[in-house]
This record gives structure tokens, sequence and C-alpha cells, in this order.
């Protein structure tokens, strides 16, 4: 969806003007649309990988050892719970 309203517009150009005249520069202004769409979708998105790489980034693993505790608490006190209900008669 990225850039499609941009190269839609540029494309929607008339061919002549209402004088009859060709279009000046429509065939220019479809490149230049299409230039920047495909500049912006892939050039950064195919050197989003060397700059991570770069910057040295590493994948964020502490959610998962949240995640990890926070269901072993749950299932403790869940134990606890059965345990409690058990007791009782």
């Amino acid at each position: 969806m990225r850039g499609i309203v941009s190269l839609a517009a540029a494309l929607a150009l008339p061919l002549t003007t209402f004088a009859g005249t060709f279009f000046s520069f429509r065939a220019e202004i479809i490149l230049i649309v299409f230039m920047v769409i495909l500049v912006t979708l892939v050039l950064q998105g195919l050197s989003l990988p060397l700059l991570i790489r770069t910057l040295d980034l590493v994948e964020d693993r502490s959610i998962g050892q949240e995640e990890r505790q926070a269901r072993e608490l749950a299932a403790m006190t869940d134990l606890a719970l059965l345990d409690e209900v058990a007791s009782e008669d």
C-alpha cells in the first residue's frame, strides 16, 4: 500500500492538456515517483539488516524469561489453591 497513492496520482495525469497539447514532463513525473517509491521501499528494506549488524543490536530475550516466571508463579498459585480446596471437605 505504501506509495500506491503517489503512483496512482502520477498515472492519473492526463496525456494532453485542455489546449490539446501534450502534458509536459508526464513521463518524467511518473519515473520520479516510481524511483522514489523504489528507493524508499527497496533500499531501506535491504539496508536495514546491514544497519542492525553495524549497530550490533541484539534480540531482547527478557520477555521470554518474564513470561516463564509469570507462568511458574501462576502454576504454583494454582497448586496452592488446589491443595487448599483438597484439604477442605
